[in-house]
């Protein structure tokens, strides 16, 4: 009977997570190093986004958000690749805004902080599994962080 339950939780919970649009995850075995925290402990940043298809010939969107759980300030968040490809999205630009600017070295994102950006995206198929590779930058120097983001196009209309 707790089987069951259990099952059933993890049911509902997935498919709330489809109604609202994404499926995302960051996958963390094959990641680079984060950021030392204090204790001498790795931080990595959390990343999130969505992805909807067009319609006709309307873009669709890629929506992504980057949370500073890194222990330094983020100077640099780029998608470095994607796959499939997907018109709109360049690789080795940053999108990512803060506080009116983009994530840069003249204006970091602080530590604890949110930076999000949208960009247009043309041929998404929804239902379509689409792999970003983004690349964050920290201010404390060193190799940035490479994560992988999965994103699964949902319909424009939810």
């Amino acid at each position: 009977m707790k089987r069951s339950r259990t099952g059933l939780v993890v049911l509902i919970a997935l498919l709330l997570v489809v109604a609202v649009g994404a499926i995302a995850y960051v996958d963390l075995r094959g990641h680079t190093p984060g950021s030392q925290c204090p204790g001498g402990e790795e931080a990595l940043a959390t990343l999130s986004g969505t992805m909807t298809a067009g319609s006709g010939s309307a873009p669709g969107q890629l929506s992504l958000r980057v949370l500073d759980s890194a222990c330094a300030s983020i100077e640099g968040v780029e998608i470095s690749t994607i796959s499939p490809y997907l018109s709109g999205v360049v690789t080795g630009t940053t999108f990512v805004s803060y506080g009116g600017g983009p994530v840069g070295a003249t204006n970091p994102l602080p530590l604890g902080q949110t930076a999000s950006g949208q960009l247009p995206v043309y041929g998404a198929t929804v239902g379509e599994r689409y792999t970003l590779t983004v690349e964050v930058s920290l201010a404390s120097g060193g190799v940035p962080q490479e994560l992988t983001l999965v994103l699964v196009a949902q319909s424009p209309t939810g």
